[in-house]
């Protein structure tokens, strides 16, 4: 499933200091941090709570997908969400359809679970986040997610045709809005919700906030990719190159190759996506 562009969204999908800051961790079962300083190239970062690549395929997924949104005088933002818009994108390529849930084609649907989902905004909600640009610019404590409310704007449900469904009010945090402000990227994230590995997911978010006219020779060496995510030496990075040429098909649809130990530029223009 392709994700379409909503217009009448000023939000981006996301920000490159999402993944420059490492606020989320190159896995899909995050541990909890307490709050202690990571420290990157371009800032740093304290968490105390776990988000992992999960968490941004929907924080990704809900901003490219919102259906409007609403900036309060305080620098936050309601975004009306589409439940079944987001269980659909995250559900995996290979997923079984649930024989229940049925388009009004008749066709089985595949969708994520929800509960699964509602737990992922939990944490989206309950994780406190902090960061503190190079220049010395801090963002204050704050959440993801404000809140997550259900709207009183309704939608036909495509698979109960006499049925509508509730739409979800999802608001995001002041901080959060002004970091997606700056340096925002604007890609389709289905290629990247749908890779097989999370540690495909962190490299391909990473790469995507890179200026490749800036890349020597169009190429980034995996090594320089795995400091910056400060994956450890030896065996955990010889898993994560394996893991990431598997994903290669999905890190062609972004006009990345994988060859040898570095990623290659095969987009026509060589600029960032």
């Amino acid at each position: 499933m392709t994700v379409p562009s909503k217009i009448t969204s000023y939000l981006p999908t996301t920000s490159a200091y999402a993944s420059r800051l490492l606020i989320y961790q190159a896995t899909r079962e995050p541990v909890k941090m307490t709050g202690e300083w990571i420290t990157t190239p371009w800032g740093r970062v304290r968490i105390k709570g776990a988000l992992g690549q999960r968490h941004a395929d929907v924080m990704e997924i809900m901003q490219r997908t919102t259906l409007q949104v609403h900036r309060k005088k305080d620098g936050r933002v309601d975004l009306l969400i589409d439940p079944y818009v987001v269980r659909r994108a995250m559900a995996s390529p290979h997923q079984k359809p649930q024989s229940k849930k049925r388009s009004p084609t008749g066709s089985a649907v595949a969708l994520y679970s929800g509960r699964g989902l509602d737990i992922l905004i939990d944490g989206l909600r309950d994780a406190d986040v902090e960061w503190e640009m190079k220049g010395g610019e801090r963002g204050g404590v704050t959440k993801i997610v404000h809140a997550k409310e259900w709207a009183k704007v309704r939608a036909h449900d495509p698979l109960r045709p006499d049925d509508d469904r509730v739409l979800w009010r999802i608001t995001l945090s002041a901080q959060w809005v002004a970091l997606m402000g700056d340096l925002g990227l604007w890609h389709d994230p289905c290629g990247i919700v749908h890779m097989t590995y999370a540690v495909s997911q962190a490299v391909a978010r990473l790469l995507l906030g890179h200026d490749r006219k800036k890349w020597h020779r169009h190429r980034y060496p995996l090594k320089s990719i795995f400091d910056h995510l400060q994956i450890p030496k030896g065996q955990p990075r010889w898993d994560a190159k394996r893991r990431i040429r598997q994903d290669a098909e999905r890190f062609a649809e972004y006009g990345l190759g994988i060859d040898g130990d570095q990623i290659v530029d095969t987009s026509d223009s060589g600029a960032s996506v």
